[in-house]
């Protein structure tokens, strides 16, 4: 593996924020002690303290193990599943390469999102039935790979066979049918595509598959969802496993999954997906005509023209509205709006949910910051921003703290404090400092969500969830430390609430959309106050004669107001009460059983070898065939291959181990690969062997924190160098590289080419420990500034290289030259192998925009999304045996973002370069490479 894949390998590996499904390498500590439960099919891997909940996870995977494989296949493969609790992100994935699935325990604020279930139920019927998905599809072509090549091979035939629609759908309608809830209930989870149909638009099936930078497109687990169901009601029990079988299999070579769906219904994949939306456009249609709505007025003048989401309207104390904005072209940021213009006020960071709460002249609302050394360990701090003063603060520390509410006063705040354990209670902050002035008990043990204050600050009401995942409205009183439920409990999700003198209002699920209700605190009256088709979310009442909300639109969510008229005296319809999936539909929760299984500690280096994959990679600047071996923990890694560098034109074997339970990460490498230089004497090129022999260790910081994914990485490594050759004096010394690598990235919106105010800088020095001669410097930098359209982005490049001509040994260049001078422009004779320099600097002026979203594709094997260009010009200045060269060059790129096989992103440049010092024109195809 090469040192620069190497370093943006480990960059990557920091910003776990960004790519959540992926385990972080050297994530826990050293000192963690992990523990383990095993059954025939399964094993829990936890941290101590977690055992009730490893057992729960058990006791589900062995009930659906036993009753509910035949809905997707008899076959199972043992899955090695790791709780994760330190960190804030609710989620959860199976993988493969290795085999492995991981749970962050951590439950969500947003009811609406995920449902209301116990978290780890909700996550365990789901991720398993992953598990069940990949052991059912490892049939036939599918197993022949995974023999031949490893997991990583039978990751990719099913990737490519079977559409992640197929496996998130089929799992959305596994956790619908087994649960009394299920996002499959939930009018939340389909609003998008209701909004589209009753709107009159239909996006082609290629472009709901692939997505989109020009519309939004909801995700695949909702578009999966919608043909899963149709398909099992439509075409009965043995629809879906049989459609796994034999795309699993490559039944009919070519699109076997499209051609097993046809061969079963007489309908392409199109046209299952178009059958599949006319049936909901006619059921959304019938209640849409039967139901009454209420009219509402807009609070920004300009619509805007891409898709936009507006949340949390408030009115400050001047009469103007603050909200949350964000959307296609832009990340969360705090905005004003007076008299329907709009004022950015500053960006919101990193955070699990955008959310926001204001009061006096503060706004509240909380951020991610991460544990420095650690990837899965992460705080949620609460952060305010002062209006009158405009200044931005981090008030607490290591906190694991959500969904803060500003005091009447403003002195103070409430917060939902959720531990290790998931257990929550309600702490009261100091809005100046962060420090606890009061903590409450949760005696009933409700999973508490969005504590919001009464206007005299003596009570506080919040949505609550209880043990089996039903939700009601409950005030907690602060002086007797009582908490009362004033709503009904039932499986209907609740979301934000807000408080007059007189009632809580709240979003609730109804069956068609969700609805703001308000019930009268003193008497329990629960009136409905909204009704539009698509949802209302984050009420506000400052008295009870007008309410402000947002309201999904297919163009996101906007700010509305309505006068407040109760017009219906009851709470919201159940959601349906059983979905049928593949013959079944029960609620499991209630009948698991207790498995028998003794715990036992889980070890690091006991557990360290776990050969998964063998198989090829690549990147824009070598090819691999590698052998690979991760741990379950994701702590220890073993790699051995062969690889071709293309600047070099050369190849290395290698071989290696990489430790990340130790910090710093330590590596052991060895590796063989074929040089050659040029005799000055005689002009001869000698090719030799060289041997290495590496220890390093990496020092990766985490220093993220606000809008911006932020590390420092020092590195050291320590050589011991071998050269052997024909004609050659076997030469033998010793080396050291010093490395200093720094990102600092912005996030980015959706359509972002790139990050902006983003800057890149990695250092290395090499030098040699003995007499022998050898030296070299290498830095590598990166900025981006915004252009003059949204979108476009200016990146500046400066590289630097130093490798004095008197070196007796030479490493390897890893300069990157002028783009379209080859290495023949620094060769001296036309058999002169190698493309070293003594000093070289190079500038590089580009400038990105989009060009078109062209949106089409070519039978299922390659779909075109965007159209990228890019004019550059790149000075340098290069010297070799004491002779300088100018070698400048000017031109333009095409960049092709593509989804290859409607999954693997991939993108694809074609760049025209004209030499100013050398004449040449040239085109060539290439692979971008950005940092930022």
């Amino acid at each position: 593996m090469s040192r620069r894949l190497i370093w943006t390998t480990l960059i990557l590996l920091i910003f776990r924020v960004e790519a959540a499904e992926a385990q972080s390498f050297g994530g826990n500590k050293w000192s963690q002690k992990w523990y383990q439960l095993n059954i025939e099919n399964a094993k829990v891997i936890y941290p101590e303290g977690l055992e009730s909940n490893a057992r729960r996870v058990l006791d589900i995977i062995d009930f659906i193990q036993k009753n509910h494989r035949a809905t997707v296949g008899l076959q199972t493969d043992k899955i090695s599943l790791v709780l994760n609790n330190r960190t804030n992100i609710s989620n959860g994935y199976v993988g493969l390469a290795p085999f492995r699935s991981e749970f962050f325990t951590t439950p969500f604020q947003n009811s609406f999102a995920l449902g209301s279930l116990p978290w780890l139920d909700l996550l365990t019927i789901h991720e398993y039935r992953h598990v069940l998905q990949y052991s059912n599809g490892r049939r036939g072509l599918s197993r022949f790979l995974s023999v031949v090549f490893g997991q990583s091979a039978l990751a990719g035939a099913l990737n490519i066979t079977l559409p992640d629609w197929y496996f998130e759908g089929d799992a959305v309608m596994s956790e619908s049918s087994l649960t009394p809830q299920g996002r499959g209930r939930i009018p939340y989870f389909l609003r998008g595509f209701k909004a589209y149909e009753l709107e009159g638009t239909r996006f082609p099936y290629d472009k709901v598959r692939n997505g989109s930078f020009k519309d939004f497109i909801p995700d695949h687990y909702r578009f999966g969802y919608m043909i899963s169901k149709y398909g099992s009601d439509e075409f009965g029990p043995d629809f879906w496993p049989g459609v796994l079988a034999d795309a699993g299999s490559f039944k009919g070579l070519l699109y076997p999954f499209s051609k097993a769906i046809r061969r079963r219904t007489s309908l392409t994949t199109s046209s299952l997906y178009a059958t599949t939306f006319d049936n909901y456009k006619n059921q959304w249609g019938d209640v849409e005509t039967r139901t009454k709505r209420i009219e509402n007025e807009n609070l920004t003048t300009k619509e805007p023209s891409e898709y936009t989401n507006y949340r949390f309207p408030k009115r400050l104390d001047n009469g103007d509205l603050i909200c949350i904005r964000s959307g296609f072209n832009e990340t969360p940021a705090v905005y004003t709006v007076k008299n329907g213009k709009e004022k950015r006020l500053f960006s919101i960071g990193i955070n699990t949910e955008n959310y926001m709460d204001s009061g006096s002249n503060l706004i509240t609302w909380s951020e991610l910051r991460f544990h420095p050394t650690r990837g899965n360990i992460d705080y949620s701090v609460i952060m305010t921003y002062d209006l009158s003063k405009k200044v931005k603060s981090q008030i607490t520390f290591g906190t694991r703290y959500f969904s803060p509410s500003v005091h009447p006063s403003g002195t103070k705040l409430v917060i939902a404090n959720i531990d290790e354990m998931s257990h929550t209670n309600l702490r009261i902050i100091s809005s100046r400092n962060g420090s606890i002035i009061k903590e409450l008990k949760n005696d009933p043990g409700y999973f508490i969500t969005y504590p919001k204050w009464n206007p005299d600050g003596s009570t506080i009401y919040f949505a609550a969830r209880n043990d089996i995942g039903q939700m009601a409205v409950c005030s907690h009183d602060i002086e007797t430390d009582e908490i009362n439920a004033l709503t009904e409990w039932s499986f209907n999700p609740i979301g934000v609430p807000d408080v007059s003198s007189s009632h809580v209002y709240y979003s609730q699920s109804s069956s068609d959309a969700e609805h703001i209700y308000r019930v009268d605190i003193s008497s329990g009256q629960v009136e409905q106050i909204t009704s539009r088709p698509y949802g209302v979310y984050f009420p506000n009442v400052e008295n009870d004669d007008e309410i402000l909300y947002s309201e999904y639109t297919s163009n996101g969510l906007r700010l509305k107001s309505q006068t407040i008229r109760p017009f219906e005296t009851n709470g919201p319809e159940q959601l349906e009460k059983t979905i049928r999936y593949n013959g079944y539909g029960e609620n499991i929760l209630n009948k698991i059983n207790p498995v028998e299984t003794t715990p036992n500690r889980y070890g690091n280096l006991r557990n360290a070898i776990n050969f998964h994959s063998w198989g090829v990679t690549a990147d824009d600047t070598n090819a691999a065939i590698l052998i690979e071996s991760d741990n379950i923990l994701n702590s220890v890694s073993l790699f051995g291959g062969y690889q071709y560098l293309f600047d070099d034109k050369r190849g290395i074997w290698t071989a290696g181990a990489r430790l990340g339970f130790v910090y710093p990460y330590l590596e052991a490498r060895y590796s063989l690969e074929d040089r050659s230089f040029i005799n000055q004497e005689d002009g001869r090129v000698i090719n030799y062997n060289e041997h290495t022999v590496r220890l390093g260790a990496d020092f990766p910081i985490n220093l993220s924190s606000g809008p911006y994914l932020r590390s420092f990485i020092p590195h050291y490594d320590i050589e011991r160098i071998l050269l052997r050759g024909p004609l050659i004096n076997d030469i033998d010394f010793n080396s050291h590289e010093i490395g200093l690598a720094f990102i600092n990235r912005r996030i980015r919106a959706h359509r972002e080419i790139m990050s902006k105010f983003s800057q890149f800088v990695l250092v290395q020095f090499r030098n040699s420990l003995d007499d022998l001669e050898a030296k070299q410097i290498n830095v590598e930098s990166e900025m981006t500034f915004p252009g003059v359209f949204p979108n476009h982005v200016i990146r500046l490049e400066l590289d630097y290289k130093r490798a004095p001509g008197v070196n007796d040994y030479r490493f390897s260049d890893r300069f990157d030259y002028s783009r379209g001078y080859e290495s023949l422009v620094f060769k001296e004779r036309e058999d002169d192998t190698t493309v070293d320099t003594d000093r070289a600097i190079r500038f590089g002026i580009n400038y990105h925009l989009p060009l078109l979203y062209p949106e089409f594709g070519i039978g299922g094997i390659a779909y075109l999304k965007r159209i990228q260009a890019n004019v550059f010009y790149d000075i340098s200045r290069v010297t070799k045996n004491d002779r300088d060269f100018n070698r400048n060059s000017i031109g333009g790129e095409l960049i092709f973002d593509t989804n290859f096989f409607n999954t693997v992103p991939i993108a694809l440049g074609l760049r025209y370069a004209h030499g100013i010092d050398v004449d040449f024109n040239i085109f060539e195809f290439f692979i971008p490479f950005y940092r930022l």
